[in-house]
């Protein structure tokens, strides 16, 4: 006797997962609600908005849709001048301790969403063909690598390895999904190969010395300081260098989908401890030149 799926002719089971990250081709099948191309275009314009929703009602949903939409056109079209550089941001437990004592600063949060973008662009370009990839990475000027050097060291580096290998595999999870990549390694899912690309990229990115043999040593030194130090503009600083940071390879800007800050442990499905960290997140992207947008809220930033 054939299964409801076999007679309907699917190739899979529509019904199969439980909650939206899990669902493989959910923008293919997903329902558009009448505020979908409207996420989109802001998310594409580097926007601020916050979706709000009761849990079920399609908020994760709308965030992966989007997501995905965005990277498929981004890698459809080789001319990336067009799209942001779209992140999601749903692991807040590095800030949980800080949220829950009240001590929870702009740095905390500027942090956690440099690690994220820096992540992500490790990934992307480990996604590459290696010729690809190398060429990305050796079109940057003396400037970009100096300051690409100091991000992955200030953003990146800093958390531990196995913490790292955690967060790299969910990214690379939710980007597989989102394009259809030329690289035959990453096609084959094989996270002890991704992982050395990984690698690679980062020593590519962070060589000390240039092609031209000059050190960059003091620079990077000097770059990180202004980053990560304590001064009042810090945190407004290295949100800018991330934005440059991005747009060396050809992306518009940075858009980060910020999803799941009621169900952290710190605030509980609380509306009032979730109103107050969408706050907190909302007050530090307006030291990004404005902005946020998708599944609760998001960063835009131009």
């Amino acid at each position: 006797m054939k299964t409801l799926v076999q007679s309907l002719g699917l190739r899979s089971n529509p019904f199969e997962h439980y909650t939206a990250e899990t669902e493989p081709f959910i923008a293919s099948y997903a329902v558009r609600p009448p505020y979908l191309q409207a996420i989109s275009d802001r998310v594409k314009g580097l926007s601020t908005f916050i979706l709000f929703g009761d849990r079920g009602a399609g908020k994760s949903a709308t965030r992966i849709t989007v997501y995905n939409e965005i990277w498929g056109q981004a890698t459809q079209d080789s001319n990336n001048d067009k799209a942001p550089f779209v992140v999601n941001q749903t692991d807040f437990s590095s800030i949980q301790e800080a949220f829950r004592k009240d001590r929870l600063t702009e740095r905390d949060i500027v942090n956690l969403v440099g690690f994220t973008v820096v992540e992500q662009i490790l990934v992307w370009l480990s996604s590459l063909d290696e010729e690809e990839r190398n060429i990305y990475i050796e079109e940057l000027n003396d400037e970009e690598r100096i300051l690409s050097i100091a991000l992955i060291r200030g953003f990146y580096l800093v958390i531990a390895e196995n913490d790292r290998a955690v967060s790299t595999r969910e990214t690379l999870r939710l980007l597989n999904s989102a394009w259809t990549t030329k690289s035959v390694i990453w096609a084959s899912k094989r996270w002890d190969a991704l992982s050395k690309i990984v690698s690679a990229a980062v020593g590519l990115l962070s060589r000390k010395t240039l092609d031209n043999s000059v050190d960059v040593s003091l620079p990077v030194e000097a770059l990180l300081r202004s980053l990560t130090g304590d001064a009042p503009n810090a945190p407004r600083a290295a949100l800018s260098k991330l934005v440059e940071f991005v747009k060396s390879f050809g992306f518009s800007g940075v858009s980060v989908l910020i999803d799941k800050v009621d169900e952290t442990p710190a605030t509980a499905n609380s509306a009032e401890l979730t109103t107050k960290l969408i706050i907190l997140y909302y007050h530090t992207s307006n030291c990004w030149r404005s902005r946020i947008s998708a599944g609760y809220c998001s960063y835009g930033a131009k």
